[in-house]
C-alpha cells in the first residue's frame, strides 16, 4: 500500500494523519448519539475508548489493513471528521470508503469536498478499480454524500450489519475508475 500517511488537501480541507491528541475532538464525535446512529457501533462513553480507537486505526495503516485521515479545516488544525478505506480487497482493487463528521458541520459540504480528495487517491495512488459505501437505508444525509459523489446505488443487503441490538439492512453503493475518471473530465 502506502510506505508514509498521505497528507490530501481541498479548497477547505486538510486530510491528515490521525494523532492521540486528537482524542477529546475523536471522542466528541465518536460519543455522539446522533452521529453514531447509524456508524454501526455503539457510541464511546470513555476517553480512553478514543484514544484505544486511534491506536487501533494507526496500527491498521502499519499494517496495510486500512487508511484513516483526520478531517479539518486548513485554518484550523482540529479534528472534525474521519474518513479513510478499510476491508481492501487487493486481489479484486476494491476497498471500502466510510467517514463520519461533527454533527456542527452536517449540510455544508465537507464530507462531499473530503470525498473526492479521498476518492482520486483511492483511484490514482492505491490502484483501486472499486470503491464501495454501505449505508444505512435511513441515513439521508450519507445517502446524499454519496449520490453527490457520483456513487451508484446497487442494492440493499438485508440485515447485513448487527450493532444496538439488532440487524439493520445496508445500502450499496458503489464507484468504478472509469466513472471517477470521466467525472473528472466532465
Amino acid at each position: 500500500m502506502v510506505k508514509s500517511f498521505p497528507t490530501l488537501q481541498t479548497e477547505r480541507l486538510v486530510l491528515r494523519k490521525l494523532r492521540q491528541t486528537d482524542a477529546g475532538d475523536f471522542f466528541a464525535n465518536f460519543s455522539d448519539e446522533e452521529t453514531m446512529r447509524y456508524f454501526g457501533m455503539e457510541p464511546l462513553t470513555q476517553l480512553e475508548q478514543a484514544v484505544q480507537t486511534i491506536e487501533g486505526r494507526l496500527q491498521a495503516f502499519e499494517e496495510d489493513r486500512a487508511i484513516r485521515w483526520a478531517i479539518t479545516f486548513r485554518e484550523e488544525d482540529r479534528l472534525i471528521g474521519t474518513i479513510g478505506f478499510h476491508r481492501f480487497d487487493r486481489e479484486s482493487s476494491r476497498a471500502e470508503v466510510g467517514y463520519e463528521l461533527n454533527r456542527s458541520l452536517w449540510g455544508k459540504g465537507v464530507m462531499s469536498e473530503a470525498l473526492q480528495a479521498v476518492l482520486g487517491y483511492g483511484f490514482d495512488q492505491l490502484n483501486l478499480n472499486r470503491i464501495e459505501g454501505l449505508v444505512s437505508p435511513e441515513n439521508v444525509g450519507s445517502l446524499r454524500v454519496l449520490e453527490k459523489g457520483g456513487f451508484t446505488q446497487e442494492g440493499i443487503l438485508r440485515a447485513y450489519m448487527f450493532f444496538g441490538g439488532r440487524y439493520h439492512d445496508s445500502v450499496m453503493f458503489s464507484m468504478l475508475k472509469s466513472e471517477f475518471e470521466a467525472k473528472a473530465k466532465s
